[in-house]
């Protein structure tokens, strides 16, 4: 799906797709991060990756970033006062390149 977008100092051909990989969260102790590394061929520096968890993430932040061509870095951070282990799940990546 290419999705035009015009903004306020934006314009131009943007395209945006789906990925679904499955992500086993690390066990988080409070006011922790980890990040893990995933291979995904069709990842490009450059791109913007959206995370969206399959369950509630219990206010631990998870984002994403190319970390190289046809690979990304997962993060995940801890913001609850307690540890908190995530269960396994098909989580989806929201990428858009430009």
């Amino acid at each position: 799906m290419s999705t035009n977008v015009s903004a306020i100092g934006l314009s131009g051909n943007f395209q945006q797709f789906v990925i679904e990989v499955i992500i086993d969260p690390p066990n988080l102790p409070t006011d922790s991060s980890n990040t893990q590394n995933y291979a995904l061929d069709s990842i490009a520096i450059g791109d913007a990756l959206q995370v969206v968890a399959p369950y509630d993430a219990e206010a631990v932040i998870i984002t994403a970033a190319p970390s190289g061509e046809g690979r990304i870095d997962v993060n995940f951070h801890n913001t609850n006062a307690g540890t908190v282990n995530l269960a396994p799940g098909l989580f989806k990546l929201i990428v858009t390149r430009g």
